[in-house]
């Protein structure tokens, strides 16, 4: 279903259409790969280890596995299956830990839902990411219908 034809549905029938939040803190990547965030993430606080696991799933990416993993583009991008391994980081840091986060939480039930990528492609593309939305589209329309049903439209 196009984006226009479910917001002209989500009118007729007052649904609220929202993705869900999740806040990933801004970052770049310096001269040498590494993950600069843009705000003070304190690497002693054990609330701060799923972040960082999910920069340096971002910094390996970009240092070594884009190479592999695309070997016919020459540039490196952020990409769909960059980011899904980077928010999967981040979920086994936040589980080891044992710690409790409303946004961890709906990621990883994002995941076992089979909706993560969809989520990202829609919610959080960026243009890397949005290079691999046609690719993930002729495979997994379904999954793609899937986060909109049940992520997507407020009930």
């Amino acid at each position: 279903m196009s984006a226009r034809g479910i917001n002209q549905w989500a009118e007729m029938t007052g649904k609220d259409l929202r993705h869900p939040m999740v806040d990933v803190p801004e970052f770049t990547l310096n001269a040498t790969g590494k993950a600069v965030p843009k705000i003070k993430i304190d690497a002693n606080d054990p609330a701060a280890s799923p972040w960082l696991a999910y920069f340096a799933s971002r910094e390996s990416w970009n240092k070594e596995k884009f190479a592999k993993a695309f070997p016919k583009e020459k540039q490196y991008r952020h990409s769909l299956q960059e980011e899904i391994e980077s928010l999967r980081a981040l979920v086994r840091a936040a589980q080891e830990k044992k710690l409790a986060n409303k946004q961890f939480e709906l990621i990883a039930q994002m995941d076992k839902d089979s909706v993560l990528e969809a989520f990202v492609l829609l919610a959080r593309p960026d243009e890397g990411v949005a290079t691999d939305h046609a690719e993930y589209l002729k495979n997994n329309r379904p999954k793609l219908r899937l986060y909109v049903a049940n992520y997507v439209i407020q009930k």
